[in-house]
């Protein structure tokens, strides 16, 4: 029986299961997989050494087995919830990435922009910016509101637009980051609360994971 902690999933010979295994991979570092056969245990690790596990590990180990066995004996149902909710976790963590071109949203903060009217007239009106909300632009945002002299800063939106920024407006669009960032955790909590409350596997799959950006324009 085979335990592969990179895929999340473990392979008994008959069935495959999805196993979420992210609670025990910082304890269990550099290994990939371990192997049970009878009263056997070899553990898998990243340099392509195998060891049998220590004491500690042994007990991570068992724990891991338990909790198998627990899934396996369950219902048809309760199985595909932990697949749902493995589907959900993955996607949550992908949040977390230093780079994630597939998370951002609409910031309170804008520049005016005129456009041409059907009558040939202009008008003035807001654009607001669209940011990158990763990690990563979070970090640089901060960065420029630390180390650049000057108050105003030269910003690069989602679109890779130059935008001309005070550094208050950073400071209203770092923050609007965090605010985002709790926002998608509470999607993840009441999707776990629908998952969970879920009787039946017709309303299981009605499920559709999809998170949702915030859009603060709509706060002003």
């Amino acid at each position: 029986m085979q335990f592969l902690l990179t895929k999340n999933i473990v392979n008994d010979g008959d069935s495959i299961f999805i196993f979420d295994f992210s609670e025990v991979k910082n304890e269990l570092e550099h290994v990939t997989a371990f192997e049970v056969q009878g009263e056997d245990i070899a553990m898998y690790l990243d340099n392509y050494v195998s060891r049998k596990p220590n004491e500690q590990e042994l007990a991570l180990i068992e724990d891991i087995l338990a909790k198998y066995k627990e899934l396996k004996e369950s219902t048809e149902l309760d199985r595909a919830k932990a697949l749902k909710l493995y589907e959900l976790t993955q996607k949550a963590q992908s949040f977390e990435d230093n780079l994630n071109k597939s998370m951002y949203f609409i910031s309170s903060v804008f520049v005016e922009k005129e456009v041409q009217k059907d009558d040939e007239t202009t008008e003035t009106i807001k654009e607001h910016l669209i940011i990158n909300g990763d990690r990563r632009t979070r970090s640089n945002i901060q960065d420029l509101i630390t180390y650049q002299p000057t108050d105003n800063v030269i910003y690069r939106d989602y679109e890779n637009i130059e935008r001309t920024l005070t550094k208050d407006e950073l400071k209203i669009i770092l923050k609007e980051h965090v605010v985002n960032g709790q926002m998608l955790y509470n999607q993840k909590w009441e999707y776990e609360a629908k998952i969970n409350a879920c009787t039946t596997i017709e309303e299981l799959n009605a499920i559709e994971i999809k998170f949702t950006m915030h859009d603060f324009s709509k706060e002003e």
